[in-house]
């Protein structure tokens, strides 16, 4: 067969290439290139340069590739500088696309493993942290209001798989929910947060049916970099979470390259919307939501008594109801230790089980115990906000402040909306003597937290020594137990003895059933020190986890004098 026009135009063009040295400049520039790009690759990891270099070197090769190969057909033969048509036409397609890829290397996302970033640097750190993610909450699409627990249920199970891979940086619940229904642009979400990458999405459930939506988005550019929906049963959901923690994972490869862990699958898909439900409720915080809450968590476990989660859930609930008032302390945390026992019986690696047991142990004043159940959560979750802020308070109890400091900062960068966070690591800086760090911890929480202002505002000019000030605070708001013991503190210290102690009186009645511990405080600071540790002794037959507080609490050190103070670090396994 001979061939035709075009198979005879297509080889002479070939030998043309060839015999101006086009095709031989090009395989020897792409080879040293590769070369080059190796050794750089290898430099850069023994010597941790940042990547930013490779990347500016691969788009530099990637960009010279086209000239090269003009050089190269005009130089190749010089006795032939005249250009045809189809050359131009060749030539004008190698410098498009060599312009082409210099502008896609240059969207590229940057992906660097370095320091977690600061709430108050996120702006500088934002692109050096590429391994960090915050997943909002999913849309709830459907008709119905009522199934917002299930698309709230799905971002958390997300947080929940995610925080598991310990290179990657994800933000807590409390954080990534605090934009739940508003309106705010991804880009300052992820600068707010300190992260690079945003997953949203939606979820639409009608019966048995589900669709589900989601995206990865680097916020620095608002890219995709993955998105994906889901037309699936409901009884789809478990393995839809593994696929869209899985797609998350490969997105961000290299820099990762790892699998989550499976979704924990209960065996009654009824079961687990009453756990999903008594969870979404138990955020709400309210006497009668977590009442709710509990019995639908119990109501989950009869129909479903197998499913760790739902059992963590039950003893976070019974610990909150007592922190809260609602039941008595021994009962509630008996109860608590129970469920938190059978959650570990069934699952040894639940790091919410094993950190819950760690704070319960607190009341036993086990703290060997309990720092043991805070290592272990941590193996299992490094990310874990609520493990590491929980270990900090622990640590600073123990007297260990700049562990506390250390652990209480990195739980922030986790959950930098917590406001918690900022309550410990303020009262952190206190005790260390950091009192201008301390009134920014606070300044922080009173943003994050207005409510508590008058509190805040209160403590810091009390500390300060402006009390006439710290008065006006506290008498803006209603009575409530802290007004009222600051209130006894401010008028003690201003010469006002039966004020402060009517406001002590009132304090007594309404809360000391509830806070011994505190109510010991305010005696303390008015050198009533038998007073001090009568109120102290019902405290430890109360078992209240404020307790822990004792070698930390600068009220309690006015009683460092009376040989009473050690007798109580004794009792409580405190060093003394």
């Amino acid at each position: 067969m001979t061939n035709g026009p075009e198979d005879g135009e297509g080889n002479d063009l070939w030998n043309r290439l060839r015999h101006r040295k086009v095709v031989q400049w090009g395989v020897a520039y792409s080879a040293g290139s590769w070369g080059f790009l190796q050794g750089l690759s290898y430099l850069s990891t023994v010597f941790a340069w940042p990547p930013q270099i490779q990347r500016f070197a691969t788009v530099a090769f990637l960009a010279g590739l086209p000239i090269a190969i003009v050089l190269a057909w005009y130089h190749g033969d010089r006795g032939h500088q005249k250009v045809s048509g189809q050359e131009f036409a060749i030539l004008t397609v190698l410098l498009l696309t060599g312009g082409t890829l210099f502008w896609w290397v240059g969207r590229i996302p940057v992906i660097v493993q370095g320091p977690a970033a600061a709430p108050t640097t996120q702006a500088r750190e934002l692109a050096e942290s590429g391994t960090s993610i915050a997943v909002l909450p999913f849309v709830n699409m459907s008709s119905d209001p009522e199934q917002e627990y299930f698309s709230d249920g799905l971002s958390e199970e997300l947080i929940n798989l995610l925080v598991k891979l310990p290179d990657l940086k994800v933000i807590a619940r409390t954080s990534s929910f605090a934009y739940k229904g508003k309106d705010t642009r991804i880009a300052d979400i992820a600068k707010e947060l300190g992260v690079a990458h945003v997953l949203e999405g939606s979820v639409r459930k009608a019966g048995d049916k589900l669709r589900i939506t989601a995206q990865l988005i680097h916020a620095a550019d608002s890219t995709h970099l993955w998105s994906e929906t889901y037309d699936r049963q409901l009884t789809d959901i478990f393995a839809i979470q593994d696929e869209i923690a899985a797609e998350v994972v490969r997105a961000l490869e290299p820099t990762l390259g790892v699998t989550p862990a499976a979704s924990s699958v209960p065996r009654d898909l009824d079961a687990y919307h009453l756990f999903l439900k008594g969870r979404h409720l138990a955020q709400g915080l309210t006497k009668s939501e977590l009442e709710r809450a509990t019995t639908l968590f119990e109501r989950s476990l009869e129909r479903n008594p197998d499913y760790a989660p739902a059992w963590v859930e039950l003893a976070r609930a019974r610990v909150l109801q007592e922190d809260f008032g609602l039941l008595d302390r021994p009962e509630s945390y008996d109860r608590a230790r129970e469920a938190v026992g059978r959650a570990l019986t069934l699952d040894p690696n639940s790091a919410g089980a094993l950190s819950l047991m760690g704070w319960i142990r607190t009341v036993d004043f086990d703290w060997t115990g309990a720092e043991a159940n805070f290592r272990r959560a941590l193996e299992i979750e490094p990310g874990n906000a609520d493990a590491i802020l929980r270990a900090g308070w622990i640590a600073a109890e123990q007297g260990r402040y700049e562990e506390g400091l250390r652990l209480v900062r990195k739980a922030i960068e986790l959950d930098p909306l917590r406001v918690s966070g900022y309550d410990y690591l303020g009262y952190l800086l206190g005790v260390t003597g950091h009192m201008d760090e301390r009134d920014q911890a606070f300044r922080k929480l009173i943003e994050l937290s207005p409510e508590d202002g008058p509190y805040y505002r209160g403590r810091m000019l009390i500390d300060s020594g402006d009390l006439e000030e710290a008065l006006e605070e506290y008498q803006q708001v209603p009575d409530n137990a802290w007004t009222l013991l600051g209130l006894s503190e401010i008028h003690f210290k201003l010469g006002q003895d039966e004020q402060s102690r009517v406001a002590l009186i009132e304090a007594t009645e309404k809360y000391g059933h509830l806070l011994p511990f505190d109510i010991a405080g305010a005696h303390a600071i008015r050198g009533e020190a038998d007073r001090a540790f009568e109120w102290l002794d019902l405290a430890y037959r109360q078992r209240n986890v404020r307790l822990a507080d004792f070698k930390l609490n600068p009220d309690m050190t006015l009683l460092a004098g009376d040989p009473r103070y050690k007798q109580m670090l004794r009792k409580l396994n405190l060093p003394e």
